[in-house]
């Protein structure tokens, strides 16, 4: 059991969720739910901690759908303490994939109308290494970090990040107080400077999270 002291207020834990379902490059489709090559991770309550997931840890199940939780050990006990997540078609999973497609979901706070483009509640950060790395361990090439922290369409958004997705992380949507507003995706601009419903990933840029933020 992993325990960490949560500093600050679990506001809307529950309220809103995240949807990413990958899957390989297929040019001009999306991934889609329930189809027999895509697996799904979906957030069912989520602290305001930033939580790194390796794919390959995540979907090595030996069931197709399955249910996940990290304890942590909150201020207040009447907040919620867990983060709690579901995988469907883990089966379905493979190491030999290259993960380079993603369709998102993400809700608008409770209460707003489910519109592509507020401001979220949490940020989604996809990395080209496990343990939420920019490089995997058979290259050495960096690759960028891509961030969404914007609601999505009802139906989610596809994006091709033109890297193996092999971790993603999720945290508490920080980015979304700067002039730029939120990311979707973005490597530290703000999402109103990317038109494109596609962002093809360039090799070679480096980008933190908290340089993008304090940048």
């Amino acid at each position: 059991m992993l325990a960490l002291l949560i500093l600050g207020l679990c506001v809307l834990c529950a309220a809103q969720s995240i949807g990413l379902t990958f899957s390989l490059h297929l040019i001009g489709e999306c991934p889609v739910i329930g189809s027999l090559e895509a697996i799904t991770f979906t957030t069912a309550s989520f602290l305001n901690t930033f939580e790194c997931f390796n794919i390959e840890d995540l979907f090595s199940v030996n069931t197709s759908d399955s249910y996940g939780s990290r304890s942590y050990r909150t201020l207040s006990s009447s907040d919620p303490d867990t983060n709690d997540w579901r995988l469907s078609n883990a089966l379905a999973y493979s190491n030999q994939t290259d993960y380079s497609t993603i369709l998102y979901h993400q809700n608008p706070p409770s209460g707003l109308p489910q519109e592509k483009g507020q401001d979220a509640l949490r940020l989604l950060e996809v990395y080209a290494g496990k343990g939420c790395e920019q490089a995997n361990t058979h290259s050495d090439t960096i690759h960028p970090i891509l961030g969404w922290s914007c609601s999505s369409s009802r139906a989610g958004d596809c994006y091709d990040v033109g890297y193996n997705i092999m971790s993603f992380k999720i945290g508490p949507a920080i980015v979304n107080s700067r002039p730029q507003g939120c990311w979707t995706p973005s490597t530290g601009m703000g999402a109103k400077r990317l038109g494109s419903s596609k962002f093809a990933a360039i090799a070679g840029v480096t980008v933190t999270f908290m340089a993008a933020f304090l940048s």
